[in-house]
């Protein structure tokens, strides 16, 4: 009886013994173009690190006095933080090259592995934050308000200058080296005889339910915060608060932001219902197909690794007492739903992760 792999996510392979080669060559394929994309990326941060250390324009980690959302970098001398930037690309280069020698089990892809992870921690912990979650989240906004002029004084260009832009590249590459390390994980150990044990469906079911409960309620208190702002109620926020946030049109621009939170919390909702494994057969062209693992697994762990960041950073800077005059009187609510991100991006983690378990294991 021929035995079945199948693997639903990144680097994952579905083949069977003796039935060819294309799955295999599929899954190399897609491992090492990550580890291609990997290595271009590292090479960049190498080359600019260097470049920046040595005195070259473009540095992207200059502390802004007016505003309060600087990133971690910014706090280091420029020589300082572009020797990080060139360690990092250092590093995930070496762990990209020796990523495409990986077949087997063993210290090269178990340290292959750990350096793409390293790599990838380093970077989402420590470049990405507040800034590319906001431009990230106002360019539908601007986008679609564009014919109307909304919102009035800002624009893609303002929102995504150079330092943000690199931000989000980072992201970019930090969630590119933690694909590869999954990806060259999986291909060392598929088909080993002693495969890495996995949850099954009915255990991760059980905790994925969990976690998109978490994953749905934080969004959405958030969300709740700026349609009563809109609607007229200062919900956790002074009378005066209120009234600037009505004059300037703030609110509506909230109200707007907590829609996005809202479809994001209702697209959550299919990492544990049936629609999010085969498309509801109402929709036109696509309805009863399958749903590809990826699909919906990518899109959660950008979106997590996002919020997470943008939420680490509020907490960092609320420890630091930046929000002080906020807490200390009744105007909490205007960045207390922030504090609780990194606690929506870990829960919608493992929400996706679960769902990718479930789906490599149908019958587990």
């Amino acid at each position: 009886m021929a035995e079945r792999w199948t693997g639903a996510g990144v680097g994952a392979v579905d083949r069977e013994p003796g039935a060819g080669t294309e799955g295999a060559a599929f899954a190399i394929t897609r491992t090492t173009a990550l580890l291609i994309a990997v290595g271009v990326w590292s090479v960049l941060n190498l080359v600019a690190g260097t470049a920046w250390a040595m005195g070259a324009t473009g540095y992207p980690f200059v502390a802004d006095p007016a505003s309060p959302f600087d990133p971690l970098l910014a706090g280091l001398s420029a020589p300082l933080g572009a020797a990080a930037v060139a360690t990092v690309g250092a590093v995930s280069l070496l762990a990209a090259l020796a990523g495409g020698l990986v077949r087997r089990p063993g210290p090269v892809a178990t340290a292959v592995v750990a350096l793409l992870a390293l790599a990838s921690a380093a970077t989402l912990l420590i470049v990405p934050g507040i800034r590319v979650l906001a431009a990230v989240a106002y360019t539908p906004l601007l986008l679609l308000g564009a014919p109307f002029d909304w919102p009035q004084g800002a624009s893609l260009a303002i929102v995504w200058p150079w330092p943000v832009t690199y931000e989000a590249l980072a992201l970019t590459g930090g969630l590119l080296s933690a694909f590869a390390a999954a990806a060259v994980r999986r291909r060392a150990t598929d088909g080993s005889p002693h495969p890495v044990p996995q949850a099954t469906a009915a255990t991760a079911r059980r905790w994925g339910r969990r976690a998109v409960a978490v994953a749905v309620a934080v969004p959405l208190a958030y969300a709740a915060t700026r349609y009563a702002w809109a609607l007229g109620l200062p919900l956790g926020i002074s009378d005066e608060v209120h009234r600037e946030g009505q004059a300037t049109g703030l609110w509506l621009q909230g109200a707007a932001l907590a829609s996005l939170a809202v479809a994001g919390a209702g697209l959550t909702l299919g990492l544990h219902q049936s629609w999010g494994e085969t498309v509801p057969r109402w929709i036109p062209g696509l309805g009863g197909k399958t749903v590809p693992p990826t699909a919906a697994t990518v899109p959660a762990f950008v979106v997590a690794a996002l919020v997470t960041m943008a939420g680490l950073s509020f907490v960092r800077l609320h420890l630091a007492g930046a929000f002080d005059d906020f807490f200390a009187g009744t105007s909490w609510a205007v960045l207390g739903p922030e504090l609780l991100w990194p606690v929506w991006g870990a829960s919608l983690a493992t929400a996706a992760l679960a769902y990718h378990t479930r789906r490599q294991h149908p019958r587990g």
